[in-house]
């Protein structure tokens, strides 16, 4: 058996006579005590004292985490007392010590139960190794055992190992209703990953000796590699972890495999540990369709080469002691390849219990929808014509509830009431009560709000995986009494978008309470926090603000993870009580992800009762508020740690007036600036701000701005630059990592929205960047640009210019008021614009500098009009 070392289950040996941290005069002691007996177990204290605190931190402690015994041995699911038909699969040939094919017996014995015609049937299955071969299944060729169309049917083993041969599924339950399946193991017979240590690389070729019992030879194929702690035997932090980018694959003998990639990656140090994936979702174990009232009872799943579960369309469905587990008394470091379990279209309960996910490769649990993106419209007779962008169709019915979002930001644009549907090549058309509101247009996506689940994920170990614990997306969902651990990303995400996945609903009356979270979130991805509220809308737009509502996260320990404890986003009426955040923010990706709580896009807030416990960093924030947040609907109420002073940063008026320059004889594409020496404003760098969101003072001993000017005249604005770069980076294709110049503008000067979302009401916001063409070269960047102005953007004169010695680059601008008229008031009125230059220097190391006119931090205040520095025009006296 694997040990893992870094949490050491402690139980219930806490004295619960001993009151709370906060009832002794040695109030530290106690409360240090009492996080490390939190931190060092799965498991709660004790779920059986339900005394409540009235004090900053948890108000029930001693109920945070899994209660062991109902994990191991609480039963819930079982065989009804009026059976009508008991079928011994012996009888038939089923045989578990034969170490021969049982398929052709269990297709004998299901069609003897469908004669019975509903009528309540078990089917006992002996103890014991039962083998189900690729090919054998004349039924279903692509499964190795297809229940489909049964009712009142109960299947049970006596600690009976199915085992999976070959490229096929493994059990199918369709159109089925009221089944019960208990008591088995489930692995194949050849796992579908590989495991072994790296003895040679350089970042991107990597020799692994591939230990004995996964055989390899020339014909092996590599989807994946994810690097796995040596000694901890759970994901590495920053390791590397690789979905596809296999260039080549040498079989080397000896077990030994040469793997190439694309791209150049991290190396790893000599026998970290590694697995090779050879399939992600090919074969699910169990395919549920269509089906409803299914019901699983000590399920044990060691491996499969897909989905532990993948569910579609279905109702009812429930598990209980449902595990995907690491085989004991083998090496091996992953279980399923893909998601432990995978609901889409779903209706009624879904509820998991007392179960174990641990080392799946990828998510253990995400039920959602998909959203439907419109691609014709027939206003006169209230239809849409509507496809998923990924081809997952799912029908909606008559009387369903269907909601039209914004594609952009997710914005509720109407709800309507479906009273036809009809299948079409490209999706549906799909007949509505209602009249279509003007805003509906193509590209608006639709989801169901009929079809979401009832979740309830309750007393469950989520372990030592890569990705994250559980996705929500959905309505009306519990989540209590878990424990998340060792997750390369997020213990929770909810989500939804229709940029990517297009996975949908927007989720609303979401309650997370009694949770612990431990060590998470350290993979190269990673999310905001350990709790992380984020949807977005296309192209990585964040979704507007309450979008996502009414949530309560109460009574969750949350500790020694990377990035935030708490990440909210888009959301409107939220609660936080009684939750206490330890030592987070340890490893975070940026500035403001290291923070107990961070807050972004979001109003009614209210924070009650908190403990927030700062880690060792002195940039450490309680709490951190990003862009869009409504400040006075935040509550705060006896919290410990931050107050609400931390809900405000400082802002930095920054203004500038522009001279007006009569009759420029400006050339924007001399590749000089000498045109620009007897006119023009000088404008100042004010901010500078590296890829961590740390402050730095200025050195021009790599980076010099030798020449910043800007004027106007009757006909537009003109800006130029001289920049000296001691070394030039430029990433294909992504002008947004590497060198390079943007410029932000627009009238609106005190929203605290980004540009993205105030460009929706105004006309004036625009995002250009100036580089190479090996970047994308000049161009306007759609996404924080007004649709007015993207109409007239060939009308927009930019010249970026490489200085032929490779020292840096110099650029000149022309921006004509005929694509910004809005620009042109303004200036007529003597009113303020909000306007930023921002250059990025990175190197060959991965360090990015931005280097601003507006203030520290230059991430988020270079396009939030609020934060951006400001620039009024005015004519020179005579």
């Amino acid at each position: 058996m694997i040990l893992f070392g870094l949490l050491t289950v402690i139980g219930a040996s806490f004295i619960l006579g001993v009151k709370y941290m906060f009832s002794n005069q040695n109030k530290n002691l106690q409360k240090m005590h009492f996080v490390n007996q939190l931190a060092n177990s799965y498991y709660a204290l004790s779920n059986m004292n339900q005394e409540v605190l009235d004090e900053p931190g948890l108000s029930n402690p001693w109920n945070v985490g899994v209660n062991e015994d109902d994990l191991y041995h609480e039963e819930k699911y079982t065989v009804p007392d009026d059976i009508a038909h008991t079928i011994n699969a012996a009888s038939y040939g089923v045989n578990g010590t034969d170490q021969l094919d049982d398929t052709l017996a269990m297709i004998d014995i299901i069609d003897e139960v469908r004669k019975y015609q509903g009528e309540p049937t078990h089917i006992i299955l002996p103890s014991g190794d039962l083998d189900f071969i690729e090919g054998m299944n004349y039924v279903n060729r692509d499964y190795g055992l297809d229940f489909s169309n049964l009712k009142n049917v109960y299947i049970t083993g006596d600690n009976t190992n199915l085992y999976f041969h070959g490229e096929i599924k493994g059990v199918l339950l369709k159109n089925s209703e009221n089944v019960l399946i208990s008591g088995v193991n489930i692995d194949y017979g050849r796992p579908p990953f590989s495991v072994g240590r790296i003895i040679e690389n350089d970042g991107q070729t990597f020799k692994v000796k591939v230990n004995e019992g996964y055989p390899v030879d020339e014909h092996t194929q590599i989807k994946a590699f994810l690097e796995y702690d040596k000694n901890a035997f759970i994901p590495r932090v920053k390791g590397n972890d690789i979905y596809g980018d296999v260039s080549q694959v040498n079989y080397l003998g000896g077990q030994t495999l040469q793997i190439k990639f694309n791209s150049k990656y991290s190396i790893a140090p000599k026998d970290t540990l590694v697995v090779l994936r050879h399939y992600i979702y090919e074969y699910d174990t169990f395919m549920i369709e269509n089906s409803k009232n299914i019901h699983f009872e000590n399920i044990n799943i060691y491996s499969a080469p897909g989905m532990g579960v993948r569910a579609y369309s279905s109702e009812n469905l429930y598990f209980n002691r449902f595990n995907t587990l690491l085989k004991p008394n083998t090496d091996r470091l992953m279980t399923v390849t893909a998601d432990s379990l995978h609901f889409i279209d779903c209706t009624g309960d879904i509820i998991v219990t007392n179960s174990i996910y641990e080392n799946s490769g990828d998510d253990a649990l995400n039920v959602h929808s998909m959203y439907l993106e419109i691609n014709k419209i027939e206003r006169n007779n209230n239809v849409i014509f509507a496809a998923n962008p990924r081809g997952y169709n799912f029908s909606p019915d008559i009387g369903d509830t269907l909601e039209i979002n914004d594609e952009h930001d997710l914005t509720l644009l109407q709800s309507v009431t479906v009273t036809d549907v009809e299948t079409v090549e490209n999706g549906f058309k799909i007949t509505v009560a209602e009249t279509l509101n003007q805003s509906i247009d193509l590209k608006n996506v639709v989801g169901n709000a009929t079809r979401t689940a009832k979740l309830e994920f309750k007393n469950n170990l989520v372990r030592n995986k890569r990705c994250r614990g559980i996705l929500i997306q959905t309505r009306y969902a519990l989540v209590e009494n878990n424990t998340f651990a060792n997750l390369s990303d997020a213990g929770i995400l909810v989500t939804a978008d229709s940029n990517n996945w297009y996975e949908s609903i927007t989720s609303s009356n979401v309650t997370i309470r009694n949770n612990k979270f431990l060590k998470n979130n350290y993979g190269q991805g990673g999310s905001q926090g350990d709790i992380t509220i984020q949807s977005f809308g296309e192209n990585y737009n964040l979704a507007a603000i309450g979008v996502q509502k009414h949530f309560t996260i109460e009574n969750n320990f949350i500790a020694n993870s990377a990035n935030a404890g708490i990440a909210i986003n888009s959301v409107e009426d939220i609660i936080l009580k009684n939750n206490l955040i330890f030592n987070v923010g340890v490893l975070p990706k940026t500035s403001l992800y290291n923070s107990g709580i961070f807050i972004s896009n979001s109003k009614d807030i209210k924070l009650d009762k908190n403990d927030v416990m700062n880690n060792s960093s002195n940039k450490f924030k309680s709490i951190n508020i990003g862009p869009s947040v409504n400040i006075d609907t935040i509550q705060l109420t006896h919290n410990l740690g931050f107050s609400e002073r931390d809900l405000t940063g400082e802002i930095v008026n920054i203004l500038t007036e522009v001279d007006k320059s009569n009759n420029p004889t400006i050339s924007i594409y001399d590749n000089s600036l000498d045109d620009w020496n007897q006119i023009g404003t000088d404008l100042e760098i004010k901010g500078i701000t590296d890829v961590d969101q740390n402050q730095l003072d200025f050195n021009d001993s790599d980076f010099k701005v030798n020449h910043l000017k800007m004027t106007y005249d009757d006909t537009g604005i003109y800006f130029s630059y001289d920049i000296t770069d001691d070394e030039l980076v430029w990433i294909s294709g992504q002008y947004w990592n590497g060198d390079g110049v943007e410029l932000f503008m627009t009238t609106e000067t005190e929203s605290q929205d980004p540009t993205n979302v105030v460009k929706l009401t105004n006309s004036s916001c625009l995002q250009l960047f100036m580089g190479p063409a090996l970047t994308g070269g000049n161009q306007v960047i759609d996404v924080r640009t007004s649709e007015a102005i993207i109409e007239h953007k060939k009308d927009i004169k930019m010249n970026f210019y490489l200085k032929p010695d490779g020292s840096g680059y110099i650029g000149e601008g022309f921006i004509p008021f005929t694509v910004i008229p809005d620009v042109k008031n303004a200036i007529d009125a003597g009113d303020e614009i909000s306007f930023v230059l921002n250059f990025s220097d990175a190197d060959s190391t991965g360090v990015r500098v931005q280097y601003a006119t507006t203030t520290h931090p230059v991430e988020y205040n270079k396009f939030v009009p609020l934060r951006m520095s400001k620039v009024k025009f005015v004519e020179e006296e005579e």
